[in-house]
């Protein structure tokens, strides 16, 4: 489990350290304080750490945007824009009072670009706010806490079970010529019958028919508006099933969709989960 901690150092060595102590109580951490010498460059470095080891980026925002890269943006702004392509989970923590700190601390070019960054954070992601080093690392620390617990414990770049959208990805392209992109049509009955088993005490649930017949789709379509308070997910192809892999489940009601489960050599272990 590594977080990547990305801020500019320059006014803020008080709150990277306590932030790196909070983290490392349960973590461990990706930062530039631990970085050994290269021949890179300190970008590709910097980067290159980012998409190889970390499973999420707290992004700390100060009053300084921090030291300019050869491309033009400082490497707090290339760090955060390669962790959004990559789809590494952002945590972004703001310190007080920035709109008025930031004209005061950066010359126009940074600060243009600084309230571009700000812009982009703010369109996807929602920031805490900190004013002093201990109050960040509280916030950061709790911030991760809930991560887990909305997303399932990090430390896993691939992931045993996933959503729907991603699990059906090629299935729902519709330039295929046999997706799933259409309506389901007269399934009203097993869908109903499979919303009743979600909600009841039953804990098993077994789908069977002949190959084609609509199983996959089926459940496809109950985990697209599932009964109320569930997430469904889907055991990837090849995921070997273990005690170890229930840390990556979200500490919500889920339902586990083993599909073309006679195929799969593992069920004992989801058995034993139950």
């Amino acid at each position: 489990m590594r977080i990547f901690v990305s801020s500019a150092r320059e006014g803020l060595e008080a709150h990277r350290d306590a932030v790196i102590k909070a983290i490392r109580a349960n973590d461990d951490v990706v930062s530039m304080e631990d970085f050994t010498a290269s021949a890179r460059p300190p970008l590709d470095v910097c980067l290159s750490r980012l998409q190889e080891e970390a499973d999420l980026l707290a992004l700390i925002l100060g009053p300084r945007y921090g030291s300019i890269s050869p491309t033009g943006l400082s490497f707090t702004d290339e760090e955060y824009r390669l962790a959004v392509r990559l789809g590494v989970g952002v945590l972004p923590f703001c310190a007080g009072n920035l709109s008025d700190a930031i004209p005061q601390n950066n010359d126009a070019s940074s600060t243009e670009k600084y309230r571009r960054l700000l812009a982009d954070v703010g369109a996807k992601h929602t920031w805490s706010t900190f004013s002093g080093a201990e109050e960040l690392a509280t916030a950061v620390a709790s911030a991760i806490s809930g991560y887990k617990a909305d997303h399932g414990d990090l430390g896993w770049r691939v992931r045993p079970a996933v959503g729907w959208e991603e699990y059906f990805r090629e299935q729902l392209n519709e330039d295929r010529s046999l997706n799933h992109c259409g309506a389901l049509i007269g399934r009203d009955d097993e869908l109903n019958r499979l919303k009743e088993f979600v909600d009841g005490p039953k804990r098993v649930g077994i789908l069977y028919g002949p190959s084609g017949s609509g199983k996959s789709r089926l459940m496809l379509e109950l985990a697209k508006a599932p009964p109320s308070g569930w997430e469904f997910l889907f055991i990837r192809d090849g995921a070997a099933w273990s005690d170890h892999a229930v840390r990556a489940l979200p500490a919500k009601k889920c339902v586990l969709v083993a599909d073309d489960a006679g195929r799969r050599s593992d069920l004992g272990g989801l058995f034993d989960l139950l």
